[in-house]
């Protein structure tokens, strides 16, 4: 039953990006826009964030239950990220058509990480420019994550990526009405989503890319 359900998932997550790509195709160009905007600084600021991220994580599920729950365990052993883990599971598989398949909507999940990013910073940061709005913006990215299956240890790890992507974003709107006088407020908001969105894409993208590295490295 779990092989059916996982099966279903994946076919399910293969639609969605696929029709996700299609409707973006027009936009393919603010992928290029994204990955040119990263920074080796910005990768050493992802990977410390990552490195936190993942001490909160084995903190809390050594603390074991309600932090090691999410919905996804009811399907496998385990709470995971119900977007990624079937994914993961068919390119691990012994059917090489499966197998490819699994690869092939990886690489095109990494490859759409600026725009699938971008809706949530639109929604978690802008117009949050105060701590007062920040923290609990950050709170709730964190718990946003629940609905994709992942233990609450995960999601509460994930705040202070959210504390830091409202940090940078906050900070870019302050230096773009300081040194554009006259900005409207509305246009220096969309330049610190931008902002954001880079910091954010990036983290997923590496947290990705050592997830593929971990599926092909022989065991």
């Amino acid at each position: 039953m779990t092989g059916i359900i996982n099966s279903a998932l994946f076919v399910l997550i293969v639609v969605s990006l696929l029709v996700f790509a299609k409707r973006n195709w027009s936009r393919r160009r603010f992928l290029w826009e994204v990955w040119r905007e990263f920074r080796p600084l910005m990768a050493i600021e992802a990977a410390s964030l990552a490195a936190v991220t993942f001490t909160i994580f084995i903190f809390l599920q050594d603390i074991g239950e309600p932090f090691t729950w999410g919905w996804y365990s009811l399907l496998s052993d385990h709470a995971s990220n119900a977007s990624v883990a079937p994914i993961v599971v068919s390119a691990r598989s012994n059917i090489l058509t499966l197998k490819l398949a699994g690869f092939g909507i990886y690489v095109l999940l990494i490859l759409l990480i600026p725009l699938l990013v971008e809706c949530e910073e639109g929604y978690f940061r802008k117009g949050r420019e105060t701590w007062r709005s920040i923290v609990p913006a950050a709170f709730n990215f964190g718990m946003m994550h629940l609905l994709v299956g992942v233990p609450f240890s995960i999601a509460l790890a994930l705040v202070p990526l959210g504390l830091s992507l409202g940090w940078h974003y906050k900070r870019t709107v302050a230096l773009t009405m300081a040194s554009r006088p006259g900005i409207p407020i509305g246009i220096a908001r969309e330049i610190g989503v931008r902002a954001a969105t880079i910091r954010h894409a990036l983290y997923d993208t590496l947290d990705l890319l050592w997830t593929l590295v971990a599926m092909v490295w022989p065991s």
